[in-house]
């Protein structure tokens, strides 16, 4: 042993531990130097995908010659494990400077680490290497103050091995949206990383409002709906060329940044203005129009005095600057204190004129004078804006004869009212109060339904039936059928294995054990679960029953249809079955044509999901292909056409396909070629799925 690799090191601490991965600082013997070993969890080291994974990264950090970038030094493999080994940079990561706007730099110091971190990048991009998970947790500032880069070669979904309750920013907020949603990164997308990075050093926070009491995932998606927040309105003094340049970086369609980072350098070094403001950066939700002067949902150059107007929304000195223009409560103004006396004193003087010589006008031309520093975008005060002081002074007629009697009669019954309500809610509480509720009968059927399932469920097989492969047709020419069910496609399925149910809340507790419901929910359909959080449980699942994953998330993310493991099955693959293997439907739905024989919808469900198995399987013993939960399916969705492969479908797109229709909807959804999509990333309360595995 003395000869191995490891001899050659002393570990003296654990730097970080995912998932999957354990990092390590070690203490070279033979040079005393401090170095960082990095090495698969041993409860997975046996696994070849993780170990390839592993040793492609490595490969990717051997290319990189960077003074900003960690380099990799060692790659050895010993006791079946793979160990790479990194140099060590003494210092502190930029996630414990930044965390939640404990603390932002200087225009000057962030300009400076902007341009060492693009150089870098720059440098790994002339390799073809893309980083694509740019976050703080992957910057070191090390003794010096100067920023260094690691994390190259990391599979582009390996933010999906993060806690998700894991404190600070998680780094999914400073992921580009293409790669979020599944797509590959490229210059762009570090772009896009970058200019987040380089918002929060300048600013201190993130350049959107986030809500941080939802989940990081609702988080990412709601800043795709938001304005970039101009600095201006925070009260940070950020140069208007340098924001301008970020906004551009940030805007969501990759087109729209800059497409390199000598293109974003230049960019810096000219402090060029105009770019940033040719395209929309957000699109913002039809709620958010009316604040919007010149909404941005239109392709068309922007003006620079526009952008305040877009930031409008989440910036809550905005409402405070509309206040003036009502003048009735000028007393609740905060800011400006000095100007609300100068608006106040024209509106007082103002009545008398009025009654005596018709001077509406004088008045309007005085208001906005104080104001202009501050309102230079609000459009000044109507006529009808000033007219309520007026009518204030009219309430000072005499009215203290007596009461209206019908309002006298009003309030009477209203007394009266209230105090019956005051008796009923004594003797119901008090009098009448019933037992408590754990002494009823339904105690504990209340009980069993909040009594979450804390332990680790066993692992078992999923329940499968055989589904014989033949020549089919998907599509449909009938005529309820829609028009992206035509043209028909003829194409030959293979022979595969599907799962007789929906995926249940037990069976996902299976690979997540972190994963709560109530005993009432053990046998329904698990549903809010992404596409890419469905794949993921199949290459889980299919570890823990010893068989080859099929997906590989290391370069975007493929499906291996050959592999032994579960997967989604593919859009033809779910119709076949549906139809029972058949050439032609042989029902409207799964199994019948009477809806609810087979499946929970609309009108028979009561709105909420049901145990799996309740209702009459079709002819190959599927259940619940037709409603309960939609379920995924691997296909984008495109029209049918012959240029795709009938089987896999189209190679790229922007939805994925579901199937079967849910509780939710009506029965026309579960018609077994009817067929629907949404987008990847999207986790609803009536989508589900369930598996396939390779046939003989």
């Amino acid at each position: 042993m003395s000869n191995s690799p490891s001899s050659l090191y002393t570990i003296l601490s654990t730097l970080h531990r995912s998932s999957v991965h354990i990092v390590y600082l070690v203490k070279s013997r033979q040079t005393k130097e401090l170095l960082v070993i990095k090495t698969i969890d041993p409860r997975w080291q046996a696994d070849p995908l993780l170990k390839q994974r592993l040793r492609d990264e490595a490969e990717v950090n051997f290319r990189l010659k960077h003074p900003r970038i960690r380099k990799a030094v060692n790659m050895f493999e010993e006791d079946a494990n793979l160990y790479v080994v990194y140099e060590y940079i003494e210092g502190k990561l930029l996630s414990e400077y930044l965390d939640w706007g404990k603390l932002s730099f200087s225009a000057q110091q962030v300009i400076k680490w902007l341009d060492m971190i693009v150089d870098a990048l720059a440098h790994a991009h002339s390799q073809g290497i893309y980083h694509g998970l740019l976050n703080p947790d992957n910057i070191i500032v090390d003794e010096e103050g100067e920023p260094c880069l690691y994390g190259f070669g990391k599979a582009h979904q390996s933010w999906m091995d993060e806690d998700p309750h894991q404190n600070g920013m998680h780094p999914i907020l400073f992921l580009a949206p293409e790669v979020y949603r599944g797509g590959k990164p490229d210059a762009r997308s570090d772009v896009y990383s970058l200019a987040t990075l380089g918002y929060l050093m300048l600013c201190g926070r993130l350049p959107w409002t986030i809500n941080k009491d939802l989940g990081v995932k609702k988080q990412k998606e709601s800043s795709f709906e938001k304005p970039v927040i101009n600095p201006e309105f925070l009260g940070i003094n950020v140069p208007e060329w340098l924001f301008g340049i970020i906004n551009r970086c940030l805007s969501l369609n990759p087109k729209d940044r800059y497409s390199c980072m000598e293109e974003l350098r230049q960019a810096i070094l000219l402090q060029e203005v105009k770019p940033p403001f040719e395209r929309p950066q957000r699109e913002i939700p039809p709620q958010e129009a009316p604040a919007v002067e010149a909404p941005p949902l239109v392709e068309e150059p922007l003006k620079i005095e526009v952008v305040p107007e877009v930031e409008t929304p989440p910036v809550v000195e905005i409402s405070k600057v509309e206040e003036p223009v009502k003048i009735e409560e000028p007393a609740a103004e905060e800011p400006p204190v000095a100007e609300i006396p100068k608006v106040e004193e024209p509106a007082k003087i103002a009545p008398p004129p009025r009654v005596e010589v018709p001077e509406p006008q004088k008045p309007e031309a005085d208001i906005p004078k104080p104001d202009i520093p501050k309102l230079e975008n609000v459009p000044p005060p109507k006529p009808s804006a000033i007219t309520p002081p007026p009518k204030k002074e009219v309430y000072t007629v005499p009215k203290s004869e007596g009461i209206d009697p019908q309002i006298k009669r009003w309030g009477t019954i209203m007394a009266v009212a209230t105090l019956l309500i005051v008796v009923f809610a004594v003797l119901k509480y008090t009098v009448f109060k019933e037992k408590p509720a754990f002494d009823a009968k339904v105690s504990s059927q209340q009980e069993d339904d909040d009594d979450l399932t804390l332990d680790p469920v066993p692992n078992r097989a999923i329940k499968m039936v055989y589904v014989k492969g033949d020549s089919t047709y998907i599509g449909s020419m009938a005529p309820e059928a829609a028009s992206d069910e035509f043209p028909p496609l003829k194409l030959k399925v293979p022979s595969f294995w599907m799962s007789s149910y929906e995926i249940t809340n037990e069976e996902w507790a299976m690979v997540y054990p972190q994963h709560f419901y109530s005993l009432s929910e053990k046998h329904q359909p698990v549903t809010n679960v992404s596409f890419l959080e469905v794949l993921e449980y199949c290459n889980e699942k299919s570890y823990l029953d010893k068989l080859e994953p099929c997906y590989d998330f290391f370069n975007g993310y493929t499906c291996d249809f050959n592999a032994s493991g579960y997967r989604l099955p593919t859009e033809a693959e779910w119709e076949y079955a549906a139809k029972e293997g058949q050439k032609e439907p042989p029902y409207t739905y799964s199994g019948s044509d009477d809806p609810s024989q087979i499946g929970w919808y609309l009108q028979n469900s009561d709105s909420e999901l049901h145990p799996v198995g309740r209702k009459k399987p079709n002819a190959l013993g599927l259940y619940d292909m037709s409603g309960n939960a939609y379920e995924w399916v691997w296909n984008w969705y495109a029209p049918y056409t012959s240029a795709a492969n009938p089987l896999y479908g189209p190679s790229t797109g922007s939805d994925r396909v579901i199937r079967g229709g849910s509780f939710s909807h009506e029965p026309n959804e579960m018609r077994v070629t009817k067929r629907s999509h949404v987008k990847q990333f999207t986790k609803s309360p009536y989508l589900g799925f369930r598996v396939v595995k390779k046939g003989k």
